[in-house]
């Protein structure tokens, strides 16, 4: 971890410098298990006023987010609007512009239809 910030394994590479990953591991805040464990009383794909108003950006090489699990998950949701963005599962983090470029593409999307 010296070297910086990596996703899933201390031997995976840095995708973030030291410095940088240090600032945001900073800013972390302790969940109670509770709250990742508790099942949502909302779901946006349910809500009718979503309806056909919902992507979803992926990683391309996302180590926790299995193709299988992602398919699961668009496939429960009925989403087939998607992106990909080069990048593991901190794609927030180590592909921000990529992340950034796909959201307004999807924003300018849904504000035309």
């Amino acid at each position: 971890m010296a070297q910086g910030l990596s996703t899933c394994h201390p031997d995976a590479p840095a995708i973030l410098p030291a410095v940088e990953a240090k600032g945001w591991l900073e800013k972390m805040k302790p969940v109670a298990v509770a709250a990742v464990r508790t099942p949502v009383s909302y779901a946006p794909f349910k809500d009718p006023n979503c309806d056909g108003a919902i992507a979803y950006i992926w990683a391309e090489d996302d180590s926790i987010v299995t193709p299988e699990l992602r398919q699961s998950y668009l496939d429960k949701s009925g989403i087939t609007l998607t992106r990909s963005v080069k990048g593991g599962h901190g794609i927030d983090l180590e592909a921000r512009e990529d992340v950034v470029k796909n959201v307004v593409e999807l924003v300018e999307h849904f504000e035309s239809i």
